[in-house]
Protein backbone atom coordinates (compact mmCIF):
# COMPACT_ATOMS: atom_id res chain seq x y z
CA UNK A 1 0.00 0.00 0.00
CA UNK A 2 2.82 2.36 0.74
CA UNK A 3 4.42 1.55 -2.64
CA UNK A 4 1.27 2.54 -4.52
CA UNK A 5 1.03 5.72 -2.51
CA UNK A 6 4.58 6.61 -3.29
CA UNK A 7 3.91 6.16 -7.01
CA UNK A 8 0.73 8.22 -6.73
CA UNK A 9 2.51 10.89 -4.81
CA UNK A 10 5.24 11.06 -7.33
CA UNK A 11 2.74 11.44 -10.10
CA UNK A 12 0.88 14.20 -8.37
CA UNK A 13 4.06 16.03 -7.57
CA UNK A 14 5.15 15.83 -11.17
CA UNK A 15 1.82 17.17 -12.29
CA UNK A 16 2.01 19.90 -9.70
CA UNK A 17 5.46 20.87 -10.83
CA UNK A 18 4.19 21.33 -14.42
CA UNK A 19 6.81 19.03 -16.07
CA UNK A 20 5.77 17.02 -19.21
CA UNK A 21 5.54 13.22 -18.97
CA UNK A 22 5.40 11.07 -22.16
CA UNK A 23 2.24 9.12 -22.67
CA UNK A 24 2.46 5.33 -22.46
CA UNK A 25 2.40 3.39 -25.89
CA UNK A 26 -0.55 1.20 -26.82
CA UNK A 27 -0.28 -2.26 -25.31
CA UNK A 28 0.65 -5.17 -27.68
CA UNK A 29 -2.19 -7.53 -28.56
CA UNK A 30 -2.27 -10.41 -26.27
CA UNK A 31 -1.71 -13.89 -27.76
CA UNK A 32 -4.70 -16.10 -27.68
CA UNK A 33 -4.39 -18.96 -25.31
CA UNK A 34 -5.28 -22.46 -26.30
CA UNK A 35 -8.88 -23.40 -25.73
CA UNK A 36 -10.13 -19.87 -26.06
CA UNK A 37 -12.70 -19.28 -28.85
CA UNK A 38 -11.54 -17.51 -32.07
CA UNK A 39 -13.00 -14.17 -33.01
CA UNK A 40 -15.67 -14.31 -35.73
CA UNK A 41 -13.64 -12.15 -38.10
CA UNK A 42 -10.66 -14.55 -37.87
CA UNK A 43 -12.90 -17.48 -38.61
CA UNK A 44 -14.32 -15.72 -41.68
CA UNK A 45 -10.87 -14.79 -42.93
CA UNK A 46 -9.67 -18.37 -42.71
CA UNK A 47 -12.78 -19.62 -44.46
CA UNK A 48 -12.31 -17.18 -47.34
CA UNK A 49 -8.66 -18.15 -47.68
CA UNK A 50 -9.51 -21.85 -47.94
CA UNK A 51 -12.25 -21.13 -50.47
CA UNK A 52 -9.82 -19.09 -52.60
CA UNK A 53 -7.22 -21.90 -52.50
CA UNK A 54 -9.84 -24.46 -53.58
CA UNK A 55 -10.94 -22.30 -56.51
CA UNK A 56 -7.30 -21.71 -57.49
CA UNK A 57 -6.61 -25.44 -57.51
CA UNK A 58 -9.57 -26.02 -59.81
CA UNK A 59 -8.32 -23.26 -62.10
CA UNK A 60 -4.76 -24.66 -62.19
CA UNK A 61 -6.02 -28.17 -63.00
CA UNK A 62 -8.04 -26.73 -65.87
CA UNK A 63 -4.94 -24.87 -67.07
CA UNK A 64 -2.96 -28.14 -67.14
CA UNK A 65 -5.70 -29.74 -69.22
CA UNK A 66 -5.66 -26.87 -71.73
CA UNK A 67 -1.86 -27.10 -71.94
CA UNK A 68 -1.97 -30.83 -72.59
CA UNK A 69 -4.65 -30.64 -75.27
CA UNK A 70 -2.92 -27.64 -76.91
CA UNK A 71 -5.75 -25.17 -76.46
CA UNK A 72 -3.80 -22.93 -74.10
CA UNK A 73 -3.17 -19.56 -75.83
CA UNK A 74 0.58 -19.50 -75.20
CA UNK A 75 1.02 -23.14 -76.18
CA UNK A 76 -1.16 -22.70 -79.26
CA UNK A 77 0.89 -19.68 -80.42
CA UNK A 78 4.19 -21.50 -79.95
CA UNK A 79 2.83 -24.62 -81.64
CA UNK A 80 1.74 -22.54 -84.62
CA UNK A 81 5.22 -21.01 -84.89
CA UNK A 82 6.79 -24.47 -84.70
CA UNK A 83 4.48 -25.77 -87.40
CA UNK A 84 5.46 -22.89 -89.67
CA UNK A 85 9.15 -23.60 -89.02
CA UNK A 86 8.62 -27.30 -89.76
CA UNK A 87 6.80 -26.50 -93.01
CA UNK A 88 9.64 -24.21 -94.09
CA UNK A 89 12.22 -26.91 -93.31
CA UNK A 90 10.26 -29.54 -95.22
CA UNK A 91 9.90 -27.22 -98.18
CA UNK A 92 13.62 -26.54 -98.20
CA UNK A 93 14.38 -30.25 -97.93
CA UNK A 94 11.98 -30.99 -100.77
CA UNK A 95 13.60 -28.40 -103.02
CA UNK A 96 17.04 -29.75 -102.21
CA UNK A 97 15.86 -33.30 -102.91
CA UNK A 98 14.42 -32.27 -106.29
CA UNK A 99 17.62 -30.42 -107.13
CA UNK A 100 19.75 -33.42 -106.25
CA UNK A 101 17.52 -35.75 -108.25
CA UNK A 102 17.73 -33.42 -111.24
CA UNK A 103 21.50 -33.17 -110.98
CA UNK A 104 21.84 -36.93 -110.60
CA UNK A 105 19.62 -37.45 -113.66
CA UNK A 106 21.67 -34.93 -115.62
CA UNK A 107 24.92 -36.55 -114.55
CA UNK A 108 23.61 -39.95 -115.52
CA UNK A 109 22.44 -38.64 -118.90
CA UNK A 110 25.85 -37.10 -119.44
CA UNK A 111 27.71 -40.29 -118.54
CA UNK A 112 25.28 -42.38 -120.57
CA UNK A 113 25.79 -40.23 -123.65
CA UNK A 114 29.58 -40.29 -123.22
CA UNK A 115 29.59 -44.07 -122.78
CA UNK A 116 27.35 -44.56 -125.81
CA UNK A 117 29.52 -42.26 -127.91
CA UNK A 118 32.68 -44.07 -126.84
CA UNK A 119 31.11 -47.42 -127.65
CA UNK A 120 29.85 -46.22 -131.04
CA UNK A 121 33.25 -44.80 -131.98
CA UNK A 122 35.05 -47.98 -130.97
CA UNK A 123 32.53 -50.15 -132.84
CA UNK A 124 32.80 -47.95 -135.92
CA UNK A 125 36.59 -48.27 -135.86
CA UNK A 126 36.32 -52.05 -135.53
CA UNK A 127 33.92 -52.22 -138.45
CA UNK A 128 36.07 -49.98 -140.60
CA UNK A 129 39.17 -52.03 -139.86
CA UNK A 130 37.34 -55.28 -140.58
CA UNK A 131 35.93 -53.95 -143.86
CA UNK A 132 39.35 -52.64 -144.87
CA UNK A 133 40.88 -56.05 -144.21
CA UNK A 134 38.22 -57.78 -146.29
CA UNK A 135 38.63 -55.23 -149.09
CA UNK A 136 42.38 -55.82 -149.12
CA UNK A 137 41.80 -59.54 -149.40
CA UNK A 138 39.23 -58.97 -152.17
CA UNK A 139 41.69 -56.84 -154.13
CA UNK A 140 44.37 -59.49 -153.74
CA UNK A 141 42.01 -62.20 -154.97
CA UNK A 142 40.89 -60.00 -157.86
CA UNK A 143 44.51 -59.55 -158.86
CA UNK A 144 44.90 -63.33 -158.88
CA UNK A 145 41.82 -63.64 -161.09
CA UNK A 146 43.08 -60.93 -163.43
CA UNK A 147 46.53 -62.48 -163.56
CA UNK A 148 48.25 -59.47 -162.05
CA UNK A 149 51.27 -59.71 -159.80
CA UNK A 150 50.83 -59.61 -156.05
CA UNK A 151 49.53 -56.31 -154.80
CA UNK A 152 51.62 -54.43 -152.23
CA UNK A 153 49.22 -52.86 -149.71
CA UNK A 154 50.26 -49.58 -148.08
CA UNK A 155 50.02 -50.92 -144.54
CA UNK A 156 52.12 -54.00 -145.35
CA UNK A 157 54.78 -52.33 -147.48
CA UNK A 158 57.43 -52.37 -144.74
CA UNK A 159 57.01 -56.09 -144.10
CA UNK A 160 57.05 -56.95 -147.81
CA UNK A 161 60.12 -54.83 -148.39
CA UNK A 162 61.83 -56.44 -145.41
CA UNK A 163 60.95 -59.84 -146.83
CA UNK A 164 62.30 -58.89 -150.26
CA UNK A 165 65.47 -57.60 -148.63
CA UNK A 166 65.88 -60.85 -146.69
CA UNK A 167 65.47 -62.84 -149.91
CA UNK A 168 68.14 -60.71 -151.59
CA UNK A 169 70.52 -61.28 -148.71
CA UNK A 170 72.09 -58.60 -146.62
CA UNK A 171 72.61 -56.36 -149.67
CA UNK A 172 75.70 -54.52 -150.62
CA UNK A 173 75.01 -51.49 -148.50
CA UNK A 174 73.86 -49.31 -151.33
CA UNK A 175 72.29 -49.16 -154.75
CA UNK A 176 68.75 -50.12 -155.59
CA UNK A 177 68.76 -53.15 -153.31
CA UNK A 178 69.88 -51.07 -150.34
CA UNK A 179 68.22 -48.01 -148.89
CA UNK A 180 68.29 -44.35 -149.69
CA UNK A 181 71.01 -43.76 -147.11
CA UNK A 182 73.14 -46.65 -148.28
CA UNK A 183 73.39 -48.31 -144.85
CA UNK A 184 71.12 -51.27 -145.63
CA UNK A 185 68.72 -50.50 -142.72
CA UNK A 186 66.04 -48.53 -144.55
CA UNK A 187 63.15 -49.65 -146.75
CA UNK A 188 63.92 -51.14 -150.11
CA UNK A 189 63.37 -48.91 -153.14
CA UNK A 190 63.00 -51.60 -155.73
CA UNK A 191 59.28 -52.28 -155.01
CA UNK A 192 56.88 -49.95 -156.77
CA UNK A 193 53.12 -49.49 -156.63
CA UNK A 194 51.12 -49.64 -159.78
CA UNK A 195 49.07 -46.69 -160.88
CA UNK A 196 45.81 -48.47 -160.02
CA UNK A 197 47.06 -49.22 -156.52
CA UNK A 198 48.05 -45.60 -155.98
CA UNK A 199 44.67 -44.36 -157.18
CA UNK A 200 42.87 -46.88 -154.95
CA UNK A 201 44.90 -45.81 -151.92
CA UNK A 202 44.19 -42.15 -152.61
CA UNK A 203 40.48 -42.85 -152.93
CA UNK A 204 40.52 -44.78 -149.64
CA UNK A 205 42.35 -41.92 -147.92
CA UNK A 206 39.91 -39.39 -149.35
CA UNK A 207 36.90 -41.46 -148.30
CA UNK A 208 38.26 -41.81 -144.78
CA UNK A 209 38.95 -38.07 -144.65
CA UNK A 210 35.38 -37.31 -145.72
CA UNK A 211 33.93 -39.57 -143.02
CA UNK A 212 36.06 -37.96 -140.32
CA UNK A 213 35.17 -34.46 -141.55
CA UNK A 214 31.47 -35.28 -141.59
CA UNK A 215 31.58 -36.69 -138.05
CA UNK A 216 33.46 -33.63 -136.86
CA UNK A 217 31.02 -31.22 -138.51
CA UNK A 218 28.04 -33.10 -137.10
CA UNK A 219 29.38 -33.12 -133.57
CA UNK A 220 29.25 -30.20 -131.15
CA UNK A 221 33.01 -29.94 -131.37
CA UNK A 222 32.80 -28.99 -135.03
CA UNK A 223 30.74 -25.93 -134.37
CA UNK A 224 33.65 -23.87 -133.12
CA UNK A 225 37.43 -23.82 -133.26
CA UNK A 226 39.49 -25.63 -130.68
CA UNK A 227 39.84 -23.78 -127.40
CA UNK A 228 43.18 -23.15 -125.77
CA UNK A 229 43.18 -25.21 -122.55
CA UNK A 230 46.19 -26.22 -120.47
CA UNK A 231 47.01 -27.26 -116.90
CA UNK A 232 50.12 -26.36 -114.96
CA UNK A 233 50.91 -26.82 -111.26
CA UNK A 234 47.31 -27.30 -110.21
CA UNK A 235 46.02 -24.35 -112.26
CA UNK A 236 43.81 -24.53 -115.32
CA UNK A 237 44.32 -21.93 -118.08
CA UNK A 238 41.06 -21.84 -120.01
CA UNK A 239 40.51 -19.78 -123.14
CA UNK A 240 41.76 -16.25 -123.02
CA UNK A 241 42.61 -14.98 -119.55
CA UNK A 242 40.49 -17.38 -117.47
CA UNK A 243 42.34 -19.24 -114.71
CA UNK A 244 40.78 -21.87 -112.45
CA UNK A 245 42.23 -23.63 -109.43
CA UNK A 246 41.19 -25.82 -106.52
CA UNK A 247 38.30 -24.47 -104.46
CA UNK A 248 36.69 -22.47 -107.26
CA UNK A 249 32.94 -22.87 -107.68
CA UNK A 250 32.19 -23.55 -111.34
CA UNK A 251 29.43 -24.49 -113.76
CA UNK A 252 30.08 -27.14 -116.40
CA UNK A 253 27.75 -26.94 -119.41
CA UNK A 254 27.49 -29.88 -121.77
CA UNK A 255 27.12 -28.80 -125.39
CA UNK A 256 25.84 -32.28 -126.17
CA UNK A 257 22.87 -32.33 -123.78
CA UNK A 258 22.64 -28.62 -122.92
CA UNK A 259 22.67 -29.37 -119.17
CA UNK A 260 24.47 -27.47 -116.43
CA UNK A 261 26.37 -29.11 -113.57
CA UNK A 262 27.31 -27.09 -110.48
CA UNK A 263 30.26 -28.03 -108.31
CA UNK A 264 33.64 -27.14 -106.86
CA UNK A 265 37.05 -27.95 -108.31
CA UNK A 266 38.89 -30.46 -106.10
CA UNK A 267 41.86 -31.33 -108.30
CA UNK A 268 43.46 -30.41 -111.63
CA UNK A 269 45.78 -32.69 -113.59
CA UNK A 270 47.24 -32.64 -117.09
CA UNK A 271 44.29 -34.63 -118.43
CA UNK A 272 41.22 -33.85 -116.34
CA UNK A 273 39.51 -31.61 -113.79
CA UNK A 274 37.94 -33.30 -110.77
CA UNK A 275 34.74 -31.82 -109.35
CA UNK A 276 32.59 -32.29 -106.27
CA UNK A 277 29.01 -31.56 -107.27
CA UNK A 278 26.59 -29.70 -105.01
CA UNK A 279 24.78 -32.95 -104.29
CA UNK A 280 27.97 -34.46 -102.87
CA UNK A 281 28.71 -36.60 -105.92
CA UNK A 282 32.00 -36.64 -107.80
CA UNK A 283 32.63 -36.02 -111.47
CA UNK A 284 35.46 -35.21 -113.82
CA UNK A 285 35.84 -33.18 -116.98
CA UNK A 286 38.50 -34.14 -119.49
CA UNK A 287 40.66 -31.36 -120.87
CA UNK A 288 40.25 -32.77 -124.37
CA UNK A 289 36.48 -32.21 -124.07
CA UNK A 290 37.10 -28.61 -123.00
CA UNK A 291 39.46 -28.09 -125.93
CA UNK A 292 36.98 -29.52 -128.44
CA UNK A 293 34.08 -27.48 -126.97
CA UNK A 294 32.19 -30.60 -126.10
CA UNK A 295 31.63 -28.85 -122.79
CA UNK A 296 32.69 -25.51 -121.41
CA UNK A 297 33.54 -24.13 -118.00
CA UNK A 298 32.64 -20.90 -116.22
CA UNK A 299 32.59 -19.42 -112.74
CA UNK A 300 29.49 -20.08 -110.67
Amino acid sequence: MSRRRNRGGASSSAADSGSSVPEASAPAPKRRRRGTPQPPEEIERRRQRKEFAKNKLVELRATIETIQDGSHPNVAAKAEALEAQKAASLKKAGLLRDLKKKEIDQLYAWEEHAAQETCDNALRDIKQEAVAEVEREMRRMQDVVDGKKERVEPNTTRNLRSKAKAEDGNGDGGGMNGDANGDGNGPSLELELEEGDVVGDLKSIHRDWQEVAQRFAASAAGEAALRQVSADRGRLMYGEGLVFQRGHDVVVTSNVTGEDFYGMITNITQSEVSLRLVDGGKSRVYLKHLRSNRCHLKRA
